[in-house]
C-alpha cells in the first residue's frame, strides 16, 4: 500500500477543491532560470512533494531524472536537443502547471521519521528544465 503524499489543494466555503489555488503549504524552494537554452537539473529538496513550473516567453520542457543518474550519467545535461523528444512534460508558453512529483521506485523510502517526505516515499530527486527558445522558467517547490 502506497502512501498519500502529495500536498492537498484547498477547498472553498462549499468544500469544493480549488483547482486554481496552490497547495495549502509553505513553499520548501524556489528557482529561476533565464533563458535555460541549455537544459540543468535542479535537486529537489527532501519535503518535496509537488513542483509548479512557469513559462515566459516560450514554452518549456522538463523531465524527471532517475535517481540513478549522477555525475557520470547525463543528469545535468539531459535534453541534446527537443527533437530529440527525451522530455517527460510539455509546459505551454505564458502558463504555469503543477506536478506531483512522481515516485522512482515504490518500497525503496527511507522510513525514518526524521526525513522529508520526498525520501520517505521514494520519489524522484531531480527534474532537468530547458525552454524552447529564449525564455525564462521559474519552479516552486512544496
Amino acid at each position: 500500500m502506497s502512501i498519500n503524499y502529495a500536498p492537498r489543494l484547498p477547498k472553498d466555503k462549499d468544500n469544493e477543491v480549488n483547482q486554481q489555488c496552490p497547495p495549502a503549504k509553505k513553499v520548501l524552494a524556489t528557482t529561476v532560470s533565464e533563458n535555460a537554452t541549455v537544459s540543468s537539473a535542479i535537486t529537489l529538496n527532501d519535503g518535496t512533494t509537488a513542483i509548479e513550473v512557469t513559462t515566459v516567453a516560450a514554452p518549456a520542457f522538463i523531465r524527471w531524472v532517475p535517481n540513478t543518474e549522477g555525475a557520470a550519467a547525463p543528469a545535468t545535461s539531459v535534453f541534446s536537443a527537443v527533437t530529440v523528444g527525451n522530455f517527460d512534460h510539455v509546459i505551454p508558453v505564458n502558463s504555469t502547471r503543477r506536478f506531483v512529483v512522481p515516485v522512482f521506485q515504490a518500497g525503496v523510502g527511507n522510513t525514518s521519521s526524521v526525513v522529508g517526505a520526498n525520501v520517505q516515499a521514494g520519489l524522484y530527486k531531480k527534474v532537468a528544465i530547458k525552454t524552447a527558445g529564449i525564455a525564462s522558467v521559474m519552479t516552486t517547490e512544496f
